[in-house]
């Protein structure tokens, strides 16, 4: 340190005797300066050592400079396993550095998650402003995105108020029933093309899609095209997919870590000029739209709010939206509906053709609430509560199958502790709901497919731990959405296990569970079944 303080002044005193030098001089000084800083801050860290260095979570062995990254990177196709295993390991709570200098703080406890996020909820109900979100979300100003705040406290009044009131929901019956009943003969005409055979994951969506975008825009945007398609429905559906597929934690890190997008500025470089260009065509698409319904409301004014866009372009002073932050608010919730309805009913029809008895009994329970239904009418939204089964096998899949395994990062807002271990203001922290999921202390045989768990005829009392089974995440920050998600999950499996008998692709084939891992859970293989039309009687 002595020796640095006199090359720092020996330059000093060349800059005042030679201007012609100073310039070299200057970026000589700095990069002295720089290591002088950086050995002092080392030197100080070493003597007041616990005084200066928070009590973090544990963590995973890490590399120099790099941290936990290259494990990370490695594990990626895994990564939700990978980071609950660590969880058992290393307790509730555990840190991930992604670089040496930002600690990922991952929850696996349901104490732990009941502490930070409903006892101390005020303090994580805040999230980080990842680069890659300001592409997708008009700068941080959709629900998911937007600081806990007025901003986002409005968003979640619209979406309780507007999308997802009793009124709203019984508004949107028509549109429900004639898309399932589209979807029950679309299934028809595939399985008779192809001896039998149809794949659920290409119907769902484009149920999910037609569903979410007549309840976002209205009927008279539901040209069809040659193929008898929404067109646009067809191009989002596919943005919608690529926007999911691009968000992972390898993605997080580039957000956060300056270091990891230095060191990997190519790859970094690819993923935000992806985003970039999905962004712009999801904009290009939809923008539109809202401009035309617009256009509508002015010539036409309402005297009730018939769509979700009605009710963003319908706010005046302070709430207005901008035509962006209305565009970006509709996509979100249209991602959100379509990816995880068509996703959770494949695999929850994967597990219905691999235990047939559970499949029996959904049935049934189906038929005794229909009755005779000699016309074959549709099941409806008032069936829903005397079918108990239906609802416990979408639980079951649900926790079985998570999907976002990972919930949305939140940041502390303020210096904090959990289980005693210092979380300092702005670190990022990820619930891991898909190992409280799988957690063998709170469910029995957590890896079996079991609906009943759900019921009053089992011996899990599920009613005891409410914070081991979160979906929709939890707190301040969870999915406003759910109810919405719920009840057409219902419908759509009860509909669909009561007009066909579902089976294997072929005789003795078994189902193929392997998971793909992008920020949520999905199958690896696409799933491939055969249906018999059930009889009427």
């Amino acid at each position: 340190m002595h020796a640095l303080t006199s090359l720092l002044n020996a330059l000093l005193r060349i800059m005042e005797a030679d201007h012609n030098r100073a310039s070299d001089s200057l970026l000589i000084l700095c990069v002295v300066t720089f290591l002088s800083m950086t050995l002092l801050l080392g030197y100080l860290g070493n003597v007041l050592g616990k005084e200066i260095k928070p009590k973090l979570p544990p963590s995973p062995p890490q590399w120099p400079v790099l941290g936990n990254l290259p494990h990370i990177m490695r594990k990626s196709a895994a990564l939700h396993t990978t980071l609950r295993l660590l969880g058992k390991k290393l307790g509730p709570i555990y840190t991930l550095w992604l670089g040496r200098s930002f600690p990922l703080v991952i929850v696996t406890g349901e104490e732990t998650a009941r502490e930070a996020f409903v006892d101390q909820g005020h303090i994580f109900s805040a999230r980080p402003t990842l680069i890659s979100w300001q592409y997708i979300s008009s700068g941080y100003r959709t629900t998911m995105t937007t600081p806990a705040g007025a901003h986002w406290q409005k968003l979640r009044k619209i979406i309780s108020h507007h999308l997802i009131s009793p009124t709203n929901l019984a508004r949107y019956i028509p549109v429900r029933d004639s898309e399932i009943q589209k979807l029950l003969e679309r299934f028809r005409d595939q399985s008779r093309e192809n001896e039998g055979v149809v794949h659920p994951l290409q119907q769902l969506r484009i149920s999910a899609v037609d569903i979410i975008m007549r309840i976002a825009f209205g009927d008279e945007f539901a040209t069809l095209d040659n193929e008898g398609r929404k067109g646009n429905a067809v191009v989002l559906d596919r943005l919608f997919q690529e926007i999911m597929d691009a968000g992972s934690i390898f993605q997080i890190a580039l957000d956060s870590s300056p270091l990891t997008r230095t060191l990997l500025f190519s790859a970094s470089r690819k993923c935000y000029s992806n985003i970039r260009t999905i962004a712009g065509q999801i904009t290009d698409l939809v923008m539109p739209i809202v401009m035309e319904r617009k256009r509508l409301l002015k010539e036409r004014p309402l005297t009730e709010v018939k769509t979700f866009v009605d009710s963003l372009i319908m706010l005046k002073g302070d709430d207005a939206l901008t035509d962006m932050e209305i565009v970006w608010n509709v996509v979100e919730l249209m991602v959100g509906a379509t990816d995880n309805t068509s996703h959770i009913l494949e695999w929850i029809f994967a597990n219905m053709i691999t235990y047939p008895h559970v499949q029996q009994k959904a049935y049934e329970e189906v038929k005794r609430a229909m009755g005779p239904n000699l016309d074959r009418g549709l099941v409806q939204e008032n069936h829903i509560p005397n079918l108990p089964y239906i609802q416990a096998i979408v639980k079951e899949s649900m926790r079985r199958h998570m999907m976002a395994v990972l919930a949305i990062p939140r940041i502390a807002s303020r210096d904090c502790k959990l289980r005693g271990y210092d979380i300092p203001k702005g670190t990022m922290v990820v619930l891991h709901a898909g190992a409280l999921a799988l957690n063998e202390e709170i469910w029995s045989d957590p890896l079996e497919f079991r609906p009943e768990r759900f019921l009053n005829l089992d011996n899990e009392a599920t009613h005891m731990h409410k914070m081991a089974f979160l979906p929709f995440g939890v707190g301040r920050r969870s999915c406003p959405g759910a109810s919405m998600g719920l009840l057409h999950l219902h419908m759509l499996l009860a509909n669909l296990i009561y007009r066909f008998e579902w089976g294997p692709e072929s005789p003795g084939q078994p189902v193929d569970f392997s998971e793909k891992f992008r920020m949520v859970v999905t199958m690896k293989s696409r799933l491939r079944a055969t249906i018999t039309e059930r009889s009427p009687v």
